[in-house]
């Protein structure tokens, strides 16, 4: 299990993958590419209320658009097979 988080993998109300999760997420795929497990990804946010600015509706959302983007990342820059991707 790798648990990931905090304001050094997403900025404010975006979903952006910042440089270090990206690193982050390099090293990871690195780890499992040739494993045949799942790969669970988990959105989260910040408790903190959207700016009236967000693209995104309310939290939910906020965090299905990252776990979105990790997950695309993984399969779209590192060849991570996208059945073996959950999103929750």
């Amino acid at each position: 299990v790798v648990t990931m988080g905090g304001p050094v993998r997403f900025s404010g109300d975006s979903a952006e993958l910042l440089p270090q999760l990206k690193t982050d997420l390099d090293l990871i795929a690195d780890l499992v590419r040739d494993k045949a497990n799942m790969i669970e990804v988990k959105g989260h946010s910040s408790p903190e209320p959207l700016s009236p600015e967000s693209r995104y509706r309310d939290q939910i959302d906020l965090s299905y658009a990252r776990a979105n983007n990790v997950a695309k990342y993984l399969i779209e820059a590192k060849g991570i097979s996208a059945r073996r991707i959950i999103l929750s």
